[in-house]
């Protein structure tokens, strides 16, 4: 019976095939030993396993091969070289124990090591160390080489962030906007701002034909999440140096807008809060979602039929008890709300606000928005003192550079022996250089919005006349609508009026295109313009190359369109283009509610209540009715026999609780203001 020679196959992500030691040649060279040996072959292919993170937890076939030699299966193991075993010392030494206690032997394309041979086994120990230092070699060097490259403003290597491509300048590469993507990164941050769920981004892409970086037809939401952290479309790429820790900040063209980027981080902090309730519900909520305890807290929402409990509620208490917020933490909030009752409320009162557009316009014109009620000379002043406003941050901006300048050459000069102190500064400078840097886009943005009045209260008119007619859609297209129009609920309450405080946040999107404004109820952006093939998913387009700058694809659109859009809620569309900003109408409401929590009342109670008043108003006392209860077979609530202060105390204390529930008060519009999103970063 032939002996069985073992060829176990692996590449290490820093060689792979560049040394011409693929799994293909591995196996070729096996193949042929076998048969120089007359032996029959096996084949044990690890594939693709960094040498970086060289231990037997990542490579199940190796640890197969250990039992095999253990059960006395493996005799005879074939590897390309040495180092194919491991270029880690603790793992070579376990692996190499392993064959000497089984008294196997190796086979490389270099010879032949038996383990129970003394001068062999030394000499394939000397191979192993060689191995390692060539391995620690070509680490530090591929270290040195990226950290030089860096320095000089080129990439460090590998593939470009997907909406780059790299161009060949001198010696190296250098990160370039490639338009071909860089719009549909415009496009997935600008989408995922106002609502649009990951989810539906990845099935755009893919109804596009968009490829991932690595030539993919199909997303993963992971790639999208990883692309609304990349903080290099904003322009600056970071590359740290863990080794001499060292951090180099360098230069590329700006993608995306500082604003728009806070926006998509401000909503994934928002997600991330209520993580465990979006993947676990089983129940459909109008507007848990949006709402939030004073606290700071998200609600929750707690259904169970048989107990008739449908409540909105703070889970503050429950957060405390699994240790995942502080014990300090307080709520106020000691009422629940009823579900089916405050999605009614809220729904009405949200459609009656929007529809009442001669009170947002009051409201705009005593905010002395974009101008309102000044005469052209007045919005020419209006328009320097922002402009004089911009010039001040900008010399603030100056200072705060010229602070971080310093910070440095304090460290590389060693006059700040403290990591904490350095960190804590450069830190506190950053933080203050990009809110700068937002109040002059804000600022910028206020300009130009000065004396746009009229487009804008066009827009509120049309929406207030469609959003009227929408009322009874049902919830899911309810849903839909509030995605776009709401910012958040601030959920409180008033121990001593017993009412529930509602600050409705809206944030209503608006087009403003050539001919006028738009005021939608959604905004969803039309796919970009692309004229790429449908490819096959192994087969990467032209377009998607990493390496060489390509022209742009003639006809292709600057920025995407823009589809105001909404189906669901029978709005009329209109299409228009997006002069590379969004719009949109910010407005605070505070709403008192006395009827959000009611005392659960079955139907026996009601019909106890309803047949007491029913006889209290045919003139009788308490005695009487409370008799006449007795006399038909009616019992208490408890089950007891009535008697007269059980008729009293039902009468009385159920119209206290009308009363009380029946309050009504009008919303009260606390804020009105005008927002602008760079979608494209800012010239200057």
């Amino acid at each position: 019976m032939k002996e069985t020679l073992h060829l176990y196959l692996r590449v290490s992500s820093q060689i792979q095939e560049t040394e011409g030691t693929s799994l293909v040649t591995q196996e070729q060279g096996g193949i042929e030993l076998s048969k120089q040996l007359g032996m029959d072959f096996k084949i044990h292919n690890e594939g693709g396993s960094s040498s970086n993170s060289d231990n037997l937890d990542n490579r199940p076939v190796m640890m197969n091969l250990l039992r095999l030699m253990d059960e006395g299966v493996v005799k005879n193991l074939y590897v390309w070289n040495t180092d194919r075993i491991s270029r880690n010392q603790i793992t070579f030494f376990t692996i190499r124990q392993k064959m000497i206690k089984n008294s196997v032997i190796l086979f490389t394309s270099g010879g032949r090591y038996n383990s129970e041979n003394y001068m062999e086994n030394m000499i394939l120990g000397i191979l192993s160390e060689v191995s390692q230092y060539d391995n620690k070699v070509r680490t530090e060097r591929s270290r040195l080489g990226k950290l030089e490259m860096v320095k000089q403003n080129f990439w460090r290597g590998g593939d470009a962030p997907f909406g780059y491509m790299l161009e060949p300048q001198g010696i190296a590469n250098r990160l370039v906007e490639n338009e071909n993507e860089s719009k549909w990164i415009r496009y997935i941050y600008q989408q995922y701002s106002v609502g649009t769920s990951l989810k539906e981004i990845k099935d755009t892409l893919e109804k596009e034909n968009i490829l991932t970086r690595r030539g993919h037809k199909m997303w993963s939401l992971g790639t999208l999440q990883v692309i609304l952290k990349n903080d290099t479309y904003l322009g600056v790429d970071t590359f740290y140096d863990k080794k001499i820790k060292l951090t180099i900040t360098n230069t590329v063209p700006q993608i995306i807008s500082l604003k728009l980027w806070e926006e998509a981080q401000e909503r994934r902090k928002q997600i991330l809060k209520r993580k465990n309730q979006l993947n676990k519900s089983k129940n459909f909520y109008l507007f848990r979602d949006f709402m939030e305890c004073s606290c700071g807290t998200p609600i929750g929402g707690r259904v169970n039929q048989k107990k008739y409990v449908r409540h909105y509620y703070c889970p503050l208490s429950e957060r405390k008890f699994n240790k995942s917020t502080p014990d300090t933490s307080q709520c106020q909030m000691k009422r629940c709300l009823n579900i089916p009752s405050a999605d009614t409320i809220l729904w009405n009162h949200i459609v009656s606000i929007l529809s009442d557009t001669v009170n947002i316009k009051n409201k705009m014109t005593e905010a002395g928005l974009f101008g309102l009620g000044k005469s052209s000379e007045g919005l020419e002043v209006e328009k320097q003192k922002v402009s004089d406003e911009i010039d001040q941050l900008k010399k603030v901006l100056k200072k705060i550079e010229r602070g971080l300048v310093d910070i440095e050459t304090k460290k590389i000069m060693n006059d700040l022996p403290d990591p904490e102190i350095y960190n804590g500064i450069k830190k506190n400078l950053s933080k203050q250089y990009r809110s700068i840097q937002l109040a002059i886009e804000d600022f910028n943005n206020q300009k130009m919005l000065i004396g746009n009045d009229q487009m804008w209260f066009d827009g509120i008119t049309k929406f207030g006349d469609a959003i009227g007619k929408i009322r009874d859609i049902d919830d899911i297209q309810k849903k839909e609508l509030l995605k776009s129009i709401l910012n958040k609920i601030v959920v409180g309450y008033d121990n001593i009026e017993k009412v529930h405080l509602l600050n409705i946040h809206f944030r209503l999107p608006v087009i403003i295109g050539e001919t006028g404004s738009i005021l939608t109820s959604k905004i969803l952006l039309k796919s970009p313009s692309t004229e790429r093939k449908t490819s096959d998913q192994l087969s990467p387009l032209s377009d998607y190359s990493t390496v060489t700058k390509s022209s742009a694809t003639e006809g292709d659109t600057e920025h995407p369109d823009v589809i105001v859009k909404s189906s669901s809620a029978k709005i009329q569309q209109s299409h228009t283009t997006l002069q590379s900003k969004g719009y949109a109408l910010l407005m605070s409401v505070e709403l008192r509610v006395a009827n959000m929590w009611c005392p659960p009342y079955n139907t026996y109670q009601k019909e106890l209540f309803d047949t007491i008043t029913k006889l209290h108003d045919q003139g009788m006392d308490f005695k009487q009715i409370s008799d006449w209860l007795n006399r038909y077979g009616y019992k208490t609530p408890r089950g007891k026999t009535f008697m007269e202060q059980h008729a009293w105390s039902i009468f009385t204390k159920k119209n206290k609780s009308i009363r009380r529930f029946g309050r009504e008060f009008e919303p009260r519009i606390t804020h009105i203001g005008a927002d602008v999103v760079d979608i494209l970063p800012c010239a200057g």
